[in-house]
């Protein structure tokens, strides 16, 4: 037993996604309801139904690109008689919100022999947002793997200078630095969790811009390079994250400074009294 045209006119009309279908010209000869519908909801002047425009006005009207030559070429072969459905991803963003699409391109033939393109646009944001949030979560976890190693490193190399020291001389206040270095590494883990997460950086006190940066250069292995704070500045800022911000500009200095002598460091407060 056969469905009826009513049948199948109605599962179009209400299938979820924009629907239209072309005769050999490229002339939009029906839509669905859910394409009309998308034309009322973004404010289209005039018929929403698009019947009797030409498609490949609409892509001649469109943005030049690669991908809108390769859309109409797929039209083209479909009313050439290729039958492949092709697919196409595109972005639709409204002022509010951002959206995506993916379009399919069908050449499809009734009864009489008569060629036709069945083209399909389908909300895709949903999918699209989930990707970008996973490539924003994955480009944080690469930004915290390019900067862990290397902050770990130096509370690491701290730890074990002073573990040789206690070795050498059994000197057990060196302890309490060994301690300092772990409790380093694990703030800096902590601070790369804040990283991975995209959350806020936590808690905001006052902090001292000498302690700040005299505590960093300790975690830091500076070899004959030699430091000064020239002036002391209190502001707000989270102090474990700010240390980590530290750690690293005195490693770049050192690493990457004089090449003719010993590097010297120097900390201050700007001219204006607002900045370090």
């Amino acid at each position: 037993m056969g469905v009826s045209d009513e049948l199948l006119r109605n599962v179009v009309e209400t299938v979820p996604m924009e629907v239209a279908i072309l005769d050999t010209s490229g002339t939009i000869v029906f839509t669905n309801e859910r394409w009309r519908t998308f034309g009322l909801e973004n404010g289209l002047v005039g018929d929403t139904s698009s019947l009797g425009e030409n498609y490949f006005d609409v892509l001649e009207d469109a943005s030049a690109d690669a991908q809108t030559d390769a859309v109409r070429d797929a039209i083209q072969a479909a009313l050439d008689g290729d039958t492949t459905v092709q697919q196409f991803d595109y972005p639709c963003h409204s002022p509010e919100v951002p959206r995506w699409f993916v379009m399919y391109v069908t050449g499809v033939v009734d009864e009489d022999g008569a060629r036709y393109v069945h083209l399909g646009h389908l909300d895709i944001t949903e999918r699209k947002l989930a990707e970008l949030s996973v490539t924003e979560r994955s480009e944080r976890l690469q930004t915290v793997a390019q900067v862990l190693s290397p902050d770990l490193r130096n509370p690491l190399n701290v730890a074990s200078a002073y573990v040789d020291l206690l070795e050498e001389s059994a000197d057990v206040s060196a302890l309490d630095d060994v301690r300092a270095a772990h409790e380093r590494m694990a703030s800096i883990i902590e601070d790369s969790l804040v990283l991975t997460r995209g959350i806020d950086v936590g808690e905001m006190e006052p902090v001292s811009l000498e302690r700040a940066a005299t505590e960093a250069w300790a975690f830091v292995e500076t070899g004959d390079a030699s430091f000064a704070v020239t002036e002391d500045l209190v502001f707000v800022a989270n102090e474990s994250l700010l240390g980590n911000l530290f750690e690293n500009l005195v490693r770049n200095a050192v690493e990457h400074g004089r090449e003719d002598g010993p590097v010297t460091v120097r900390t201050g407060v700007l001219p204006t009294g607002d900045g370090f």
